[in-house]
């Protein structure tokens, strides 16, 4: 028989005291084959009227499951007719109707516990607080071979008696009877110490704990219940009385690990909870040592994914990768682990690791915004440009209105040299962040919004982004700051455009982050715009020396040097220089062409050759041998 629903308080109360009651008729089938021929109406005797069925009814509710009455004959089929009702009148919302149904069903069989806790519930909000209290009451009477029933009146009168002495005092009276009668039910002592601690009588709770420590019951449940009823009589974070409070308490939990002696699912699954008690209750190497062992059985699957967090909130990182992988690859269709698995990945920087199995979970899981942020992060710091360019044809769609993902396919397409999908990208994410996302807006999204323009060749707009990128950079944010004056300097001294404002850019970089080579390379630059040749070769030659290992992107630097040495007319020293630039392979192609063209501009030119007047070649006189 399937638990009644808990809506109401004083129910949801002596939940965990809840057991189903023994059935005392032959085993029914489902409700609804059982009472497949009382659709039609409700059956009922003597002057009650017989309702017609409304089928417009809602489908049944499942939570009172089979009806479970102790009835034969036809007073049987009558209660579980009233019954079949009043499930479909419930399902349907009409509670009154219902509630006239169960009450005909309880009058029929008041032994029912969880019957009786229902319809009391029911009457509790119709007819008043002492209804509801009489049909617990008269269950008690019905039924009081079991547990059941004190503790659902126990816990009524406990939710609705802090006004009602009466209400308190019968509360106790039924956890008292209950203790002397049902002693090895572990919900009794559960009911008991929320009894004594709600009418302010602690020293009553604790001989409660005292008695159920006394008893032998060897089912591992029993003393899980009790221990959790132990830690509202010893709260573990009481402030100054911790250690003393684990004494009381965790001898309970221990006598549940105990009694859990067996490899059964019922036998692990107690274990586990004792596991999860002392991770709780921040005893994590008692944990840890339960889950090491309930870990290396088969079915131990929960087990290993507690004791990966254990050895993760530990720092024990080689030992949760370790059992993290196990994990995955014992359930591979387990979203949740192989997120876990690829941000550990993730966290060791071993991004080709991590990307398949964040594309596993988003494949399987169907994928959080998150999840699609997060990979494509990862595909851009592992520079995959085109796969990142395919994630982002689908986020985009994914997630229309958030502006992230534009900007992600900006820099994929920017990576790609698609520069004008770049910008159109850019409008997006601008446009959606004004509304949505303002903050994504700061000074490195216009930053990289300005080169992307620079290299479409929108150079007016990528002046404004990137002046825009260095107003808005934080003043602690020095590096950013630097760049992006650097990049604006340089950038107008390419183009001939605004010099001397480019060399105060540049100048203030080179404040900002000093002996910086490329930096340095700029306000030569800078100083060769100007003619200043003298100080432009000591800033190249300055920004060469702090190169300690020349690397193909550093040719510019050498060539830049050959242009100056060139207009100082130190020829040979220049052509070394382009010879130095071009040995190291710039990526650059209109670097290689500056390159090659100074070559053939400054390489000494071969003599012409010359013909005899019969057209033949001059051959050279011979010499003679005695000169020799």
């Amino acid at each position: 028989m399937a638990r009644p629903r808990r809506t109401n308080s004083f129910v949801r109360g002596a939940q965990d005291a809840w057991r189903p009651l023994a059935l005392h008729c032959l085993p029914l089938r489902p409700l609804r084959a059982a009472c497949a021929l009382a659709w039609s109406s409700c059956i009922v005797t003597g002057t009650l009227f017989a309702l017609p069925a409304d089928l417009s009814l809602g489908p049944i509710r499942p939570e009172l499951g089979d009806a479970g009455l102790s009835l034969t004959g036809k007073v049987h089929a009558q209660a579980l007719a009233d019954f079949s009702c009043a499930l479909q009148f419930e399902a349907s919302g009409q509670m009154r109707e219902a509630l006239k149904h169960y009450l005909r069903v309880f009058q029929a069989d008041p032994s029912n516990a969880a019957l009786a806790a229902h319809t009391a519930e029911l009457a509790l909000r119709y007819e008043g607080l002492d209804r509801a209290k009489a049909i617990l009451e008269e269950a008690v009477e019905a039924n009081s071979a079991q547990a059941e029933p004190y503790l659902h009146l126990a816990t009524f009168c406990l939710t609705y008696g802090a006004d009602d002495p009466g209400l308190s005092s019968r509360a106790i009276s039924a956890v008292t009877t209950a203790l002397r009668k049902f002693p090895l039910n572990s919900g009794v002592y559960s009911v008991a110490v929320s009894a004594y601690l709600t009418t302010q009588e602690r020293a009553k709770a604790v001989e409660v704990m005292q008695k159920a420590a006394d008893q032998s019951s060897e089912d591992p449940e029993y003393w899980l219940e009790v221990g959790r009823a132990a830690q509202r009589v010893w709260p573990l974070g009481e402030a100054g009385a911790r250690a003393e409070h684990l004494d009381q308490v965790n001898p309970f939990f221990e006598k549940a690990l105990v009694m859990a002696k067996g490899e059964d699912d019922a036998s692990s699954e107690a274990q586990l909870e004792v596991a999860k008690y002392f991770l709780l209750s921040n005893q994590p190497e008692r944990s840890l040592e339960i889950c090491e062992e309930l870990a290396k059985r088969p079915d131990g699957l929960v087990a290993r994914k507690l004791l990966y967090r254990l050895y993760d909130a530990r720092d024990m990182d080689d030992l949760a990768l370790y059992v993290l992988e196990k994990i995955v690859a014992e359930v591979p269709g387990d979203v949740e682990q192989r997120r876990l698995l690829a941000g550990a990945y993730q966290e060791r920087q071993e991004f080709e690791k991590a990307i398949p199995q964040l594309e596993a979970a988003i494949q399987v899981g169907g994928g959080s915004a998150s999840d699609y942020l997060t990979l494509g992060e990862m595909l851009a710091h592992t520079r995959q440009y085109e796969r990142l360019l395919q994630l982002t044809s689908r986020s985009v769609t994914l997630f229309p209105d958030n502006s992230i993902f534009q900007w992600q396919a900006a820099v994929a397409n920017r990576a790609l040299e698609k520069w004008d999908d770049a910008v159109e990208h850019f409008v997006a994410a601008e446009r959606l962040a004004q509304s949505s996302q303002p903050e994504l807006l700061n000074h490195r999204f216009f930053f990289q919004y300005g080169i992307t323009l620079e290299s479409a060749g929108q150079h007016e707009s990528a002046d404004r982004m990137l002046e825009k990128s260095i107003t808005m950079t934080p003043p602690d944010d020095v590096e950013a700051a630097a760049t992006a004056m650097n990049y604006l300097g340089y950038m107008w001294l390419e183009r001939d455009h605004q010099i001397d404002k480019a060399g105060e850019l540049i100048v203030k970089a080179n404040e900002l982050e000093a002996e910086n080579p490329a930096y340095i390379d700029s306000l030569g630059w800078f100083h060769f715009k100007k003619r200043d040749y003298p100080k432009a070769l000591e800033a190249l030659q300055h920004a060469e020396a702090l190169l300690n290992d020349l690397q193909p992107e550093d040719a510019e630097i050498l060539e830049h040097i050959a242009q100056v040495l060139e207009k100082m007319t130190r020829t040979k020293e220049a052509l070394d220089y382009l010879r130095r630039a071009e040995a190291l392979g710039s990526p650059d192609p209109e670097v290689q062409k500056r390159i090659h063209d100074g070559l053939k501009r400054l390489s000494p030119k071969e003599p012409a050759k010359t013909s005899s007047p019969e057209g033949e070649e001059k051959k050279p006189a011979k010499v003679p041998t005695q000169s020799l």
